[in-house]
């Protein structure tokens, strides 16, 4: 998470943490980072890309919601990326992970994330609208 925090910080963006609920989350490292919207509020439509960082929980994992998000943050064609159990995340998805997007992107580096943010979206999911959301 940090070195994601400092690279998209210098490019000038910001970030919210989501989480099933409000309050403080642990990170793998111990450290606690504050809530900023929870699974009632949260909405994909005010963000800009969606990052699924490792070690999210299993009730993340498997939340309704959380799967809702990443499936409408797909079908609104923004930058995704996911890294280690995320991929637990994605795979429950309808995403599909089988072709070539480059604003899709699994255990890649922060720099690619914020790459992938700064080209803008991928029209070219519009024609793949099997994605619920």
């Amino acid at each position: 998470m940090e070195q994601l925090q400092n690279s998209t910080g210098k490019e000038g963006a910001d970030y919210k943490f989501i989480a099933p609920k409000g309050g403080k989350i642990k990170g793998n490292n111990g450290t606690e980072m504050k809530v900023d919207e929870n699974f009632l509020t949260a909405t994909s439509v005010v963000f800009d890309a969606m990052f699924v960082p490792n070690g999210i929980s299993d009730i993340v994992i498997s939340h309704e919601v959380s799967r809702h998000l990443l499936n409408e943050t797909f079908k609104h064609c923004k930058a995704i990326a996911v890294e280690g159990n995320g991929k637990e995340l994605l795979s429950n998805t309808n995403i599909p992970t089988d072709k070539e997007d480059p604003a899709l992107l699994i255990d890649k580096k922060p720099a690619d994330f914020v790459k992938a943010i700064a080209a803008g979206r991928n029209w070219n999911r519009e024609l793949n609208p099997i994605v619920p959301a």
